[in-house]
């Protein structure tokens, strides 16, 4: 059964939230910045960048392979699940930092760890927000969380390349470990403000009650298919070719990547900014393919830059265009699934969004030799394709379930 809240409880965002958004980006600056800093020293290695392609895969490919496991395990648990693998990741860091040579070999099995650890915190981090804070507030609390991770796509990526540039990799990485534990005990005292299925242990059921939860709505799985075609296009492309265009085509320094890879950022929190109050509205989510295929074409633009500048400003517009999507999303799902079942069925969209991610990236290491402009022109066509597809399907279904009327 899902939450009931009681007129006492329904607080709103109260201190409790703030705490459990202020420390978990904290962490989230630290993941910005151990990524920034393994892709930056993959670019040291090989002809044309060549290992950027398989440490962003050796991270990807266990998010894919342990996802639902990731759900079951953070499911009963939530806070206590993210505050030890927050710890996990700092002492990964530290190793990279100040033990171990930062070889080619060292920095994928990093990767493939740090993926496995991301694996039980996406879906467990995501929910958390979800379980703090009752349903009236879900669409609030979601607006705030993506504010507050476009703030850490903004600060970790321009911040990583600073420190590199000044201090060099190793000590960013120790920048990163920093960050990870004030991040991670500062979870502690926090609480969930709605009730969890009680026991012990991990619950494995929960992974079958989420999947029949989607089945049961058609229009939430298909929405997560087409969300999962249009991440397909663009994952790879952005995570191999950017570092590459920026440091081995166009000359510049970690400084510079930083402020591309934190101009997606900055737009995005200045859309979700804009956004207001947009996902109250139920109709709303009916456009949500709309705003990604505009987000589409605007990062396909990038593709006829012939600098880093101009890539930045294509970055800007697309997150400004993006910004609906995630807490259209994310509360339209959250506000269909009980308390019990959260974290598994968070762990199935998660799954699905970034479970393409190994073959993107895959297929943008293939294709390492071409002009990565000319990857970001044939992504954004393939992207807007699917998300108007996506806008058309997604839409039929839910006219078909009131009976082809507005709602």
């Amino acid at each position: 059964m899902g939450w009931q809240p009681q007129q006492e409880a329904d607080v709103g965002l109260n201190r409790n939230f703030w705490h459990i958004i202020l420390a978990t980006g904290v962490t989230g600056v630290g993941d910005q910045i151990a990524l920034f800093a393994r892709i930056w020293a993959a670019l040291n290695f090989g002809h044309h960048g060549f290992f950027v392609a398989p440490t962003v895969l050796a991270y990807s490919l266990p998010m894919v392979l342990f996802m639902l496991v990731g759900g079951a395990v953070g499911g009963r648990h939530p806070l206590r699940a993210l505050i030890l693998a927050g710890l996990s990741l700092a002492v990964v860091t530290v190793a990279l930092g100040g033990i171990l040579p930062l070889t080619p070999a060292v920095l994928i099995t990093a990767s493939f760890i740090s993926g496995v650890l991301d694996s039980v915190r996406s879906p467990t981090g995501q929910s958390l927000i979800a379980l703090a804070v009752t349903p009236n507030h879900l669409y609030e609390a979601n607006r705030i969380r993506q504010a507050r991770f476009q703030v850490t796509r903004l600060l970790g990526p321009v911040a990583a390349g600073a420190l590199i540039g000044v201090m060099g990799v190793r000590h960013t990485f120790l920048a990163a470990t920093v960050l990870y534990l004030a991040g991670s005990l500062g979870l502690f005292g926090a609480a969930l403000a709605q009730p969890l299925t009680p026991g012990r242990g991990v619950d494995w059921s929960a992974i079958g009650r989420g999947w029949r939860l989607i089945r049961a709505r058609s229009e939430m799985f298909w929405m997560m298919i087409f969300y999962g075609f249009s991440n397909f296009a663009w994952l790879g492309p952005l995570q191999v070719g950017v570092p590459r265009l920026v440091r081995l085509i166009f000359h510049s320094g970690p400084t510079m990547l930083g402020v591309v890879n934190g101009a997606f950022g900055s737009g995005l929190l200045l859309g979700t900014l804009l956004a207001g109050r947009m996902g109250r509205d139920v109709r709303a989510i009916r456009y949500m393919f709309l705003f990604t295929a505009a987000s589409d074409v605007a990062l396909g633009t990038s593709g006829f830059q012939t600098n880093s500048w101009g890539i930045a400003v294509a970055f800007f517009a697309s997150g400004l265009l993006f910004a609906p999507v995630g807490p259209l999303f994310s509360t339209y799902v959250q506000s269909r699934t009980p308390p019990d079942t959260m974290t598994s069925v968070l762990s199935f969209t998660s799954l699905t969004l970034q479970g393409v991610q190994p073959l993107s990236v895959l297929a943008s290491g293939l294709f390492s030799g071409f002009d990565p402009r000319t990857l970001f022109l044939a992504a954004g066509g393939i992207a807007t394709v699917a998300d108007m597809v996506g806008f058309t399907w997604v839409n039929k279904i839910m006219g078909r379930q009131v009976g082809g009327t507005e709602t």
